[in-house]
């Protein structure tokens, strides 16, 4: 079985490539944030691409994105809340399983 995870760029129907995290670290605790983004979950290459083209740091609002812990990075279709941190992505392991008669 092929599980098919649409993109979550809104209006789009493709099959996306990545699954969309939000980074961030919290130097007072030593803690990791790495989470899915609930606004953009998933994504195609075509949006990841304009998404990365597209990115501005708060701090400079011109040029390529500062992406640094405590930042924020604005982006055209993820991290819609304005976090701090920065988006990344990791592809998406498309697993196929063998069905096996009478397995459990």
């Amino acid at each position: 079985m092929i599980l098919e995870i649409r993109c979550g760029v809104e209006g789009c129907e493709n099959i996306a490539a990545y699954e969309v995290i939000l980074y961030d670290i919290y130097f007072d605790s030593g803690e990791v944030f790495f989470e899915r983004d609930i606004t953009c979950p998933y994504i195609r290459p075509k949006h990841m691409i304009e998404n990365e083209r597209q990115a501005l740091s708060f701090e400079e609002n011109q040029g390529p994105p500062i992406r640094q812990p405590r930042g924020t990075v604005y982006y055209p279709f993820t991290n819609k809340n304005h976090a701090q941190g920065f988006t990344i992505y990791r592809p998406i392991e498309v697993v196929k399983k063998a069905i096996t008669p009478n397995v459990m």
